[in-house]
This record gives structure tokens, C-alpha cells and sequence, in this order.
């Protein structure tokens, strides 16, 4: 079954994650700046093509046009831009501007996430997860999530610690949950703080340094 699952972008629209290579500049400028990319974009840059089709996608000096930033997208990431592979990932994900396609949406983030692209290794693992385009298997998705976790990567040290807490592709264990909660609320990842007080109502095995420290990670969370 099809899961709602949560997957990243990163790009002009999206302040949370990596910002795409453009200047600041006043809405006003928009225009202006979507023909300069255009001329460099033709010429093969594929920072420019990968700019220009987050214009597209957040029609910003350009009508909006998913199909339009796909076909950008696509030619920055043959070029292995790997920002522009994860966005074409999603959008063959999620069908938006290109054809509906697990398949070749993992295949994007593949490529993205070879390069270490943190975002890239966390989609792989929910597909991974959830059996998208690849075959179900909870042990890679636990080491694609580690990998983005490694790099700090909020919701994936979050996924990490419930594959630890549930015993889904790593052995079970405890300890390690509360460590990636830990993480992940440190960064504000508000959510987690429900996974360690279930943790501690449950009376699961959690050390009375690491309840002392997750509480306070959970308190800076809730404070944000």
C-alpha cells in the first residue's frame, strides 16, 4: 500500500534545506534574473538549469510549470548535479511536470545519494522502507537513513531511532532509539518528544543519564 510519505526537495522554495545557487534579490528582479539563467542554462551550466527550474516549479519571474522545471531539472541532473537529482526524484514521485514512477524516482535518488547528498540518502531509505520502486528491505533503509542521520539530517535520525526502537532492519535496541531521538530534538524536531515520553511511560530501557538528557533535548524542542 501507497504510504503519505514525506519526501524532501531542496531548492529555492524550501528555507529549511540547502538553498539552490541564486543571489538574493527583490521580487521585481525575478524577470531579469530567469533570462540570465536562460542564456546560461542553454550554454550547459548546471547550476543555472537547476535554478531555472526551481523558477519554474515556484513560478518565480516565469509562468509556473512543472513540466517545464522537470525538463531543467533533468538536464542539470544528467550533468550529476545532485540537488537537481533528488527534486527530478521527487517529482517522479509525486508526478509533477513527469510521468508518475517509483522506479525511476529511486533511480534520482540513487544517484543523489551516491554522491552523499543527505536529503537524496533519506528518500532512498523511505522508499527503501515502504517498498517503492524497489523491493521492500528494512535492513537498507536503515542504513540509507544512517548515513543521512550521520550528516545530521533531523528527520532521518528521527526514522533511525524508530527502526531501532521497533527492531526493523537493525536489532532492537533501545538505547540507540533514545541517542537518535536525542538528535533529532536537539535540532527542534518537535515530534520526537512523543516518541520518548512514550519511551518512558513503556519503562524501556533508557539509562538515568540518557532520560536526563533527552529531557532536555525534548524541553529546547518544545521552546523553538
Amino acid at each position: 500500500m501507497r504510504r503519505n510519505m514525506f519526501l524532501a526537495t531542496a531548492g529555492l522554495l524550501r528555507e529549511d534545506e540547502e538553498a539552490a545557487c541564486l543571489p538574493k534579490t527583490n521580487s521585481n528582479d525575478w524577470h531579469d534574473l530567469s533570462q540570465e539563467l536562460h542564456e546560461a542554462a542553454d550554454q550547459g551550466d548546471a547550476d543555472a538549469q537547476f535554478n531555472l527550474g526551481e523558477m519554474y516549479r515556484g513560478g518565480l519571474g516565469v509562468s509556473q510549470d512543472d513540466r517545464k522545471a522537470a525538463e531543467w531539472h533533468q538536464k542539470a541532473a544528467e550533468q550529476g548535479h545532485a540537488i537537481a537529482q533528488n527534486n527530478l526524484g521527487v517529482m517522479h514521485y509525486r508526478g509533477l511536470g513527469a510521468p508518475q514512477d517509483d522506479r525511476k524516482a529511486v533511480g534520482w535518488y540513487q544517484k543523489a545519494a551516491d554522491q552523499g547528498y543527505a536529503i537524496a540518502q533519506f528518500n532512498l531509505g523511505e522508499m527503501y522502507r515502504d517498498g517503492l520502486g524497489v523491493p521492500q528491505d528494512d535492513r537498507k533503509a536503515v542504513e540509507w537513513f544512517q548515513k543521512a542521520a550521520e550528516q545530521g539530517y533531523a528527520i532521518a535520525q528521527f526514522n533511525l531511532g524508530e527502526m531501532y526502537r521497533d527492531g526493523l532492519g537493525a536489532p532492537q535496541d533501545d538505547c540507540k532509539a533514545v541517542e537518535w531521538f536525542q538528535k533529532a530534538a536537539e535540532q527542534g524536531y518537535a515530534i520526537v518528544q512523543f516518541n520518548l515520553g512514550g519511551m518512558y511511560g513503556d519503562g524501556r530501557a533508557i539509562s538515568t543519564e540518557q532520560e536526563s538528557v533527552a529531557e532536555h533535548s525534548v524541553k529546547r524542542a518544545r521552546e523553538r
